[in-house]
């Protein structure tokens, strides 16, 4: 057997493979865990003696400011006024990294633009040893795809489409959910129509969006005002389908404030649809302590890369603290996991990893993405 990736430690017990998965692994490398651990678009304006002092204050600063921020985006409300730094510790001892996105400066001035990542796994171990709960799984971006509804027709691709742009702006900032956003080439513009959204066709096409864009999930998403006979908004309306995975429509009203215009009503709907989805998001994400859940699971093997593949999206998983592999073979394969949360945390947090956890007659069954319509027109024959 080839060595796997220095992420996993495979190790033979008395004819059993064990997979050891040490607390903390992978983080650094993982782009969905740093974004959840970055805070950006801090801004800081300081004065002081001389410049260099200056930025060392405004640096120190940021750091607390952002630091406020990430606790508040991973934690409930409930914990947040028991929360505490260690005697001694400060939040730049748990600053992985810090990138200037603009500066000036003068003799005695420093402004600057700032994003700032924290150690995901210090910031865990911290929440971890005063038991507060905090949104542990990463979530993978999701495709969006906006429409709005004027002079009677869907708009996509066109300049007019106002709440388009809102989703390229910085609402989408310091959020745990992310989004990516259709690009518009030439490819997209000819196959990607309203029509084919609103009526629920093109699924292949999707598909193909999807893995260009590297997203599990894909999000069509309309926005219509309502007027009354006046020409007057009397609300907006905000619909979220998701044509690939079936979850249920997404589906509320956003009534308009005395002379509130279109732009700003628009802005605060999406703004309301953004929150909702982070809130969705930490409510089933939190981790919960006590003692960990193990799982019989059985996992269909095509061969030895498929296999290694999969073994590593494991590691890569923050809830699962062990495997153990009870038999490698094909066509299928049986191993245990270790894991802390509940059952419905570990599906959610293999999904972002591009594995789905099913339950079928014989238990349950480990199946990456690519084999899931697969083994599904298999279960109609």
């Amino acid at each position: 057997m080839q060595a796997t990736p220095k992420t996993l430690k495979l190790l033979i017990l008395l004819g059993v493979f064990v997979l050891g998965i040490l607390p903390g692994r992978g983080l650094a490398q993982d782009s969905d865990m740093e974004r959840l651990f970055t805070v950006t678009g801090i801004e800081v304006d300081i004065r002081s003696r001389t410049a260099a002092q200056a930025r060392t204050i405004a640096i120190n600063t940021a750091e607390e400011q952002g630091f406020r921020m990430l606790l508040r985006r991973l934690m409930g409300e409930a914990d947040l006024d028991r929360f505490y730094l260690p005697e001694g510790a400060k939040p730049s001892d748990y600053v992985h990294g810090i990138e200037v996105v603009e500066e000036r400066s003068s003799q005695v001035r420093y402004i600057a633009t700032l994003n700032i990542t924290f150690e995901a796994g210090k910031i865990q171990q911290l929440l971890g040893r005063q038991s507060i709960a905090y949104v542990g799984i990463a979530p993978k971006p999701a495709l969006v795809i906006p429409l709005e509804w004027q002079d009677g027709a869907w708009l996509l691709w066109e300049e007019q489409n106002t709440f388009a742009g809102l989703w390229r702006g910085k609402l989408l900032e310091n959020r745990i959910m992310a989004y990516r956003v259709l690009e518009g080439s030439v490819r997209e513009r000819a196959s990607i129509t309203p029509d084919l959204l609103i009526q629920g066709r093109g699924k292949d096409r999707l598909q193909a969006l999807a893995e260009r864009y590297r997203v599990n999930e894909i999000i069509v998403i309309g926005a219509r005002f309502f007027r009354n006979t006046a020409g007057q908004v009397d609300k907006l309306e905000l619909v979220a389908n998701h044509p690939l995975s079936g979850a249920p429509v997404e589906a509320f009203d956003i009534y308009p404030t005395y002379l509130e215009p279109e732009e700003a009503l628009l802005e605060r709907g999406l703004g309301q649809f953004l929150m909702r989805r982070d809130q969705a998001w930490k409510d089933q994400s939190m981790t919960q302590f006590g003692s960990a859940l193990e799982l019989a699971l059985i996992v269909p093997v095509a061969g030895e890369g498929s296999w290694a593949e999969t073994l590593q999206k494991l590691s890569d998983t923050p809830v699962v603290q062990e495997v153990r592999i009870i038999r490698m073979a094909m066509p299928e394969s049986y191993l245990v996991v270790r894991f802390a949360g509940t059952t419905g945390q570990l599906a959610l947090a293999l999904a972002q990893k591009g594995l789905i956890l099913m339950e079928s007659e014989r238990g349950w069954v480990l199946i990456s993405n690519e084999d899931r319509d697969d083994l599904i027109a298999g279960r109609g024959n």
